[in-house]
């Protein structure tokens, strides 16, 4: 029993760092798009 919850802690904690390195990522998308378009312009 104690093992499940074990894993389930593990499987929760994956879940948000994954979240929090889609969010970081896509933020990096983000600003290396705004920098090509800005170079673009130039």
């Amino acid at each position: 029993m104690a093992f499940d919850n074990l894993l389930e802690d593990v499987c929760n904690d994956a879940t948000v760092f994954f979240a929090m390195i889609q969010m970081f990522w896509n933020s990096i998308n983000l600003q290396m798009k705004n920098h090509l378009r800005f170079y673009q312009n130039l």
